[in-house]
């Protein structure tokens, strides 16, 4: 066994054994699953999820009517998962997270738990092993052992008011879970509860944890942080002058970490988020939708020229942001990308959000 395949095991027994130790501590939930209503689309307007198996060469619209989509992971091969939001679109729009056994080709809905328990608006879902996942939201973090079947809330020790608000999860090569938050980041602990993990009082926005365990957090108007020791301490980064807005972050198995900054477009760093330097993307005040790569040096950016919008477009570079094509371009202008994700057979699937989200 190599020491690179060495670490990647260590590292999924870590994250399987936390999650054994929560799993029993309790209820489920079980969430009965719905059809979800799909069209044919000729083009890509509306709120849905696009996908390609071609690498975006050509698209099939595969689901509408879904609420904006903000959030999609794959937690086993050909299993996927998809968060909405459909308070956007009014009382009456469908809510749930999306499920798809069949590399996103078609798509059920996870829709009223039995509890009551709430997976209308999630943001972030974090991919463990497999059949293991945490999906977090406006209403705080959820965990499932059995593929989305059944849920339970883990919202002990989140901060109060805004703070329960969860924009995104990751977790430490030791199996550590980290939350961002409105109210900084908190860090999940064995005896069953999170606990504040730094920044205090910043609006994180999305939270990473890089292939060499450190940690970067990226805040709505106040800047990027780089924590070496799981939180305990956190150090600004200086990218650009001026207030930053981080809304996008990604890393690939090469150890490349890429960064979205509103106005500025797509950052790299290549030692671990010491330094970064811009990737040429033409255009000016560029707005960062979503980031995905897929560990071949490709990367996938959901970009926006402002202002105001006239369309997004998704980006396509074979060669770690160096260079870049077009490959899909949506003229509706309340439409963007809110998440992108590659499975593990190359399909690409695009999940459609809201400009202003």
């Amino acid at each position: 066994m190599s020491d690179r395949t060495w670490r990647l095991h260590y590292s999924a027994s870590c994250v399987l054994l936390v999650f054994v130790l929560i799993s029993s501590a309790f209820s489920r939930s079980k969430c009965p699953s719905s059809a979800v209503q799909l069209k044919t689309a000729a083009q890509a307007s509306d709120y849905g999820i696009l996908r390609s198996i071609d690498n975006g060469e050509t698209w099939t619209k595969v689901v509408n009517d879904s609420g904006v989509i903000q959030a999609m992971a794959e937690v086993s091969s050909g299993r996927v998962f998809a968060g909405t939001n459909g308070a956007l679109q009014g009382p009456q729009m469908q809510l749930g997270l999306l499920r798809s056994e069949d590399e996103g080709s078609k798509w059920t809905r996870s829709s009223v738990c039995s509890d009551g328990t709430d997976l209308s608006d999630i943001r972030s879902i974090l991919s463990l092993t497999d059949g293991h996942l945490l999906a977090g939201g406006g209403r705080g973090v959820f965990r499932s052992d059995d593929y989305g079947e059944t849920w339970a809330a883990l919202n002990r020790g989140l901060p109060e008011g805004a703070g329960s608000n969860v924009q995104f999860l990751t977790a430490s090569s030791q199996g550590v879970f980290f939350a961002a938050t409105y109210d900084g980041i908190v860090r999940w602990e064995k005896k069953g509860m999170w606990v504040p993990a730094g920044l205090k009082g910043v609006p994180v926005n999305v939270v990473l944890a890089s292939p060499k365990g450190t940690l970067l957090a990226g805040s709505g108007g106040k800047g990027m942080y780089r924590s070496t020791n799981e939180g305990t301490t956190w150090k600004p980064l200086s990218l650009v002058p001026g207030r930053i807005w981080v809304s996008a972050m990604a890393a690939d198995s090469q150890g490349h970490l890429y960064a979205g900054i509103t106005d500025h477009g797509v950052y790299r760093s290549d030692d671990d988020g010491i330094s970064w330097k811009r990737l040429q993307i033409p255009g000016s005040k560029l707005q960062v939708y979503a980031l995905a790569t897929n560990g071949r040096g490709g990367v996938f950016a959901a970009i926006g020229n402002c202002c105001p919008v006239q369309s997004v477009n998704l980006l396509r570079s074979p060669d770690f942001g160096s260079t870049w094509t077009r490959i899909l371009e949506l003229h509706d202008t309340d439409v963007a990308i809110g998440a992108i994700i590659i499975t593990r057979q190359g399909t690409l699937l695009v999940g459609l959000n809201s400009v202003g989200e």
